[in-house]
C-alpha cells in the first residue's frame, strides 16, 4: 500500500533548502565583508543549503553602511516571487536598525526571561510610534510584516550586537524569529540585545582566507557578533525542516 506521507517527504528532502541572504556584501574588512562571514555560518551549520545572496552594502562618506531603500525593495521583491510561486524556505537578515530600550524598562531588559508581556507590548508600541517618523525603517517594517502575514518563507533576524540597552526594531514584529548570541557554554554574551530573542546561537564566525604575502599560507579572521547566531539558527531550522 502506498503511504502518502512517505512519499511526501521523500519528495521533500529531494530538495535543496532556498535561503535569501540579504547583506552587505560590498564592504571589506580584512579582505572578507559582512555578508561572507554571514554566509560561511550558514554553510557551516546547513552545507546543503542553496543560497541566493542580494547586496544591500554601501559606501557613504567613507563610511560602511546599509541601502534601506534597497532593502525594502528587495524584500518587496520576495514577496513577489512568493506570490509567483516561487519556493524560497527562509530569509537571512543579520542587519538592524536600533533603539534604545525605554529608560523605565534597562533593568527589566537586561533579564529578558522575567519581564511581563505587558511591558513588552509597550516597548514595541514605543518603537512602531518612532519607526512611523522614520520613512526607510517604517517601509523596511512594513515589507516584513507583509512577508510574515503571507506564511510562505521563514523571516530569521539578528537581535543586535549593542547590549540589552538596544533593541533592534524589527525584532518586535510578531512571526520574525529573533537570534541573539551566545557562547560556546550556552551563556548570553554581554554584548547581544536580549529582549525579543526568540533563541540564542554561537555568536563567533572563524573564516580562513589566504594570506596577501604568502600564497601557500591562510590566517584566520575571527568575529563576534548576533549577526553570525542567526545564520547558526536559521541552519539548524533547515535541518529540522528537511528531516521531516
Amino acid at each position: 500500500m502506498l503511504n502518502l506521507f512517505s512519499v511526501i517527504s521523500d519528495s521533500r528532502s529531494a530538495f535543496k533548502p532556498k535561503v535569501v541572504i540579504i547583506d552587505d556584501f560590498v564592504n571589506k574588512e580584512e579582505g572578507l565583508n559582512h555578508g561572507q562571514l554571514v554566509k560561511g555560518c550558514l554553510l557551516e551549520t546547513c552545507p546543503e543549503a542553496q543560497i541566493e545572496t542580494i547586496n544591500i552594502g554601501k559606501t557613504k562618506a567613507g563610511r560602511a553602511c546599509v541601502n534601506t531603500f534597497k532593502l525594502a525593495r528587495d524584500l518587496k521583491d520576495i514577496a513577489k516571487r512568493l506570490n509567483g510561486g516561487e519556493r524560497i524556505d527562509a530569509v537571512n537578515l543579520s542587519i538592524r536598525s536600533d533603539f534604545d530600550v525605554p529608560e523605565q524598562y534597562t533593568s527589566f531588559a537586561e533579564n529578558p526571561f522575567v519581564i511581563s508581556p505587558e511591558f513588552k507590548e509597550e516597548i514595541k508600541a514605543e518603537i512602531a510610534a518612532n519607526v512611523a517618523e522614520k520613512k526607510a525603517e517604517k517601509e523596511i517594517f512594513k515589507k516584513i510584516k507583509e512577508l510574515v502575514k503571507l506564511g510562505k518563507t521563514k523571516i530569521f533576524l539578528s537581535a543586535g550586537s549593542d547590549g540589552p540597552g538596544k533593541v533592534n526594531i524589527y525584532s518586535t514584529i510578531n512571526g520574525v524569529t529573533t537570534v541573539g548570541a551566545c557562547n560556546s557554554l550556552g551563556r548570553v554574551e554581554k554584548y547581544s540585545s536580549t529582549l525579543f530573542a526568540d533563541t540564542f546561537e554561537d555568536g563567533i564566525s572563524t573564516l580562513r582566507k589566504k594570506s596577501k604575502f604568502f600564497r601557500f599560507f591562510s590566517i584566520s579572521v575571527v568575529r563576534h557578533g548576533a549577526s553570525f547566531s542567526t545564520p547558526r539558527a536559521l541552519g539548524k531550522y533547515l535541518k529540522a525542516l528537511y528531516r521531516r
